[in-house]
């Protein structure tokens, strides 16, 4: 495989950024694993690398649960930091920290931060996909559904096959 050139990198990471996504009403995100080469979290991508750190203090961040769209971590700081997630910030991110909603923020390059007081703090991230796709996704269970329910009332019915219609003269004659 081979990598893209510089200038269709560029109009790609461009056209993904989440500015151009906010600017034109998207509420769309893209695989957690897409990150531009060129955004500084293009890092977090190597092997053994932590998917969050904390910002400018000495303090330290242990990840519980990563499983892309929902991440629980354990953030230790000696003074108010920032926990940057190697996540891009996408309309539809949810972060707690110790159970209480908290804002997400920009950070460099485009990744998303949490701000935490010092101390030992348990921070939640979560993304809750676009109002459209819980839409879609309801609308398509009603269909399955309504399907099921109308395939099983007819097979409940005891619908005779074509084969076995007896017509009502056959049916007076005693099938002669």
């Amino acid at each position: 495989v081979r990598p893209l050139p510089p200038e269709i990198r560029h109009d790609l990471d461009w056209a993904l950024s989440p500015e151009i996504i906010r600017e034109h009403g998207q509420s769309a995100t893209v695989g957690d694993e897409y990150v531009p080469r060129t955004a500084e979290i293009s890092r977090w991508q190597e092997e053994g690398t932590p998917r969050a750190r904390a910002i400018s203090t000495s303090g330290r961040v242990e990840i519980e649960v990563d499983q892309g769209t929902h991440m629980e971590l354990v953030a230790k700081t000696p003074l108010p930091t920032l926990i940057e997630f190697a996540r891009w910030d996408f309309p539809g991110w949810r972060a707690t920290v110790d159970g209480r909603r908290v804002a997400t923020h920009r950070g460099k390059g485009g990744s998303l931060t949490v701000r935490v007081s010092s101390g030992v703090h348990r921070v939640t991230l979560e993304y809750h996909g676009p109002q459209e796709r819980r839409h879609g996704i309801a609308i398509g269970a009603f269909a399955i559904l309504a399907g099921l329910l109308l395939g099983a009332r007819s097979l409940g019915r005891g619908d005779p096959s074509p084969d076995a219609i007896v017509s009502d003269e056959e049916d007076r004659d005693g099938g002669r």
